[in-house]
């Protein structure tokens, strides 16, 4: 703004000095009179133009930080936002008891569901069987062939 206005302010005193020059011959009003009314109309007329410019300039760069500011603050506010979530998930799984591995019982005939855990030998059993057949069913696709029975439990 300083660099608009300096640039601007001695044109405009200029100005003013011949506008009061040619006050006083409007007595004697002649053609030169208008030519230097119409310089000085110019004159002044182009400061405000490269004023108004500026201020333009200055107002597009205001709005520019302005937006900047406000994708800042909502970045923000969404990383607590994270943050907060992520503390609430952490403290939802430490409340959550861990479970033994359990499935379900053959029906006994009360119409209510029952299950029964499973002790560490039978769990690992079941993961042998699943990871064998999971291995032969990658085979018979990379064979394209036909996969073998699978493994029962």
């Amino acid at each position: 703004a300083a660099h608009a206005r300096g640039r601007a302010g001695p044109a405009a005193a200029v100005s003013m000095s011949d506008l009061r020059t040619l006050k006083h011959e409007a007595q004697a009003w002649s053609l030169e009179s208008d030519h230097k009314l119409l310089q000085n109309m110019q004159r002044i007329s182009a400061s405000i133009l490269e004023r108004t410019k500026a201020v333009g300039r200055q107002v597009d760069e205001l709005e520019t930080s302005a937006s900047y500011a406000s994708i800042n603050a909502h970045n923000a506010f969404n990383k607590l936002r994270m943050l907060s979530f992520s503390q609430f998930v952490e403290n939802l799984v430490q409340d959550v008891p861990e479970e033994a591995p359990r499935e379900r019982a053959p029906d006994n005939g009360n119409g209510q569901e029952s299950f029964r855990v499973l002790d560490e030998e039978e769990l690992a059993k079941r993961y042998q069987v699943a990871y064998t057949n999971g291995q032969e069913s990658l085979r018979a696709v990379i064979e394209d062939r036909e996969p073998r029975p699978l493994a029962e439990k």
